[in-house]
């Protein structure tokens, strides 16, 4: 059945319009939502039917539910996650392209044994399995967790071991038939690698990325039915001591998508680079506004997503006095950068992360607020057909229906830009201090995610003075294709 393109969103999502290069930034009021969920760190991903899959922890305990018409539905706490903790677990998550299977995976810290436990959904419920546990003094730490179309389950995490700085990268595969292989390390063994982001592309190849103090970012592949060969290096830009958290995505012709927070002599920015199939990485380039987003913190981990028309979003938390953090948005269109807050009132939790999920519709932003609430932005993609906003006014065309509707044409060539662009945490609770220990004294789980007297679900709010920048219009093809990390696939799929 057709799934028609979306032209104008529900009261539950917020638009940033977009207008064309020759236009200057402007200031619109924006409206986002507050999900009604207090969490210590989440996560988002969409399937290729549409549909945003969240999880997230309160009370150290996980919980999954979807993002419907700006609401969560569906919640579920996930069986067997009490005692949770966020500083290094960092649970991620993971959706089979069709939606039917969820996977994340955490690490429980415990008196006598920590674990590595991978849970998963399918339609018979949630399942758990103790994938490691701890021998001695090693311990796991910041697993990502990807899916192949087969439905192979791969995990990534730091090993470490109590006074010993050096730390690999461990690798951990689940077989279709459900049998799991013995742990390979995939780095080497001679810094202290961390920071993990993994991704699988529609053909199930893997995407890894890993970062080390005092050097250059890190990226590994691993094609559809195979084990990670050559490790990459991720340029540093010049000034740059060091590339530290990132985010991972794969778009639909193959290419990698890296955004990373990095640091130097009076460094703490954001920077961006990509790689093409088959290819190398990109020299990297700043997408911050400055290489001062914060004097006090170093806690700017990224999201970073495309949509089907080729844009490049990315969103980060960025320092305004103090341990405030206004949420910022950069995209990439016709290689050009265009900036902005995306509201002054839309705060970030200090130790908070921007999660980004795409469909075929929009690019969904959520992110933890500054008390610890979920707040969603949905940025709509409309279709690009004649260059028309909505093919009425400028072109005095008929609307034109587009891809996934039952009629309209596109032959009246009009001049304005068709649709709007919306731009959208995954509020993980991280940051960038000593290695690895468990959460004693450390201040992510402080948001006060019991206080249910705060909860607001489906409530609304306007702010205003979005400092939105210009995009040109675009042309392309639709192609049915599906995209890694959040998944796309045009109408009638």
């Amino acid at each position: 059945m057709a799934r028609q393109i979306k032209r104008a969103m529900t009261v539950a999502t917020a638009t940033l319009v977009m207008f064309s290069a020759a236009s200057a930034a402007f200031a619109q009021g924006v409206p986002f939502v507050r999900l009604g969920v207090f969490c210590d760190t989440h996560d988002v991903m969409a399937d290729t039917a549409g549909k945003v899959h969240a999880i997230w922890v309160e009370g150290k305990t996980v919980h999954y539910g979807r993002i419907e018409n700006g609401a969560i539905a569906g919640h579920e706490d996930v069986p067997g996650s009490n005692g949770v903790t966020m500083r290094f677990a960092r649970p991620r998550i993971a959706v089979k392209p069709d939606g039917s299977e969820i996977h994340t995976a955490w690490v429980t810290p415990d008196p006598e044994s920590d674990s590595m436990v991978h849970a998963w959904r399918d339609a018979s419920g949630w399942h758990t399995h103790k994938v490691w546990e701890r021998s001695g003094d090693e311990h796991l730490a910041q697993p990502s967790v990807a899916v192949r179309p087969d439905g192979s389950v791969h995990i990534i995490a730091q090993r470490w071991r109590d006074n010993v700085d050096p730390s690999p990268i461990v690798y951990y595969e689940k077989t279709p038939a459900g049998t799991w292989k013995d742990p390979v390390e995939i780095s080497p063994s001679d810094a202290e690698y961390r920071d993990t982001a993994m991704v699988a592309d529609p053909a199930g190849g893997l995407h890894a990325a890993w970062k080390a103090a005092h050097r250059p970012g890190y990226y590994a592949y691993a094609p559809p039915g195979a084990g990670f060969g050559e490790t990459l290096e991720v340029p540093k830009r010049s000034g740059v001591a060091t590339v530290s958290f990132g985010d991972l995505f794969v778009d639909g012709a193959g290419t990698v998508h890296h955004a990373f927070a990095v640091y130097g002599n009076n460094v703490v920015a954001v920077d961006y680079s990509s790689m093409p199939k088959n290819g190398a990485f990109t020299a990297s380039e700043r997408v911050s506004e400055t290489d001062q987003v914060s004097v006090t913190s170093y806690d700017h981990w990224p999201a970073v997503a495309t949509d089907r028309l080729g844009r490049v979003y990315v969103s980060w938390g960025e320092e305004s006095g103090g341990t405030v953090k206004l949420l910022k948005y950069a995209v990439l269109d016709a290689k050009q950068w265009t900036r902005g807050d995306v509201e002054t009132d839309a705060d970030i939790h200090q130790f908070g992360k921007p999660s980004l999920a795409v469909t075929y519709d929009a690019v969904h932003l959520v992110w933890r607020t500054s008390g610890g609430e979920l707040a969603l932005l949905t940025v709509d993609v409309a279709p690009q057909t004649d260059g028309g906003i909505d093919d009425a006014g400028a072109d005095a065309g008929t609307e034109d229906a587009g891809p996934g509707d039952t009629g309209g044409a596109q032959t009246d060539g009009g001049t304005g830009i068709d649709g709007s662009v919306v731009v959208k945490d995954t509020g993980a609770d991280e940051d960038s201090g000593a290695p690895p220990a468990d959460d004693a004294g450390g201040t992510e789980d402080d948001t006060g995610s019991s206080d249910a007297a705060r909860k607001t679900t489906g409530v609304q709010e306007t702010v205003a003075g979005c400092s939105c920048a210009t995009v040109g219009p675009t042309t392309v093809e639709m192609k049915e294709e599906i995209l890694g990390r959040g998944q796309w696939t045009s109408p009638g799929m």
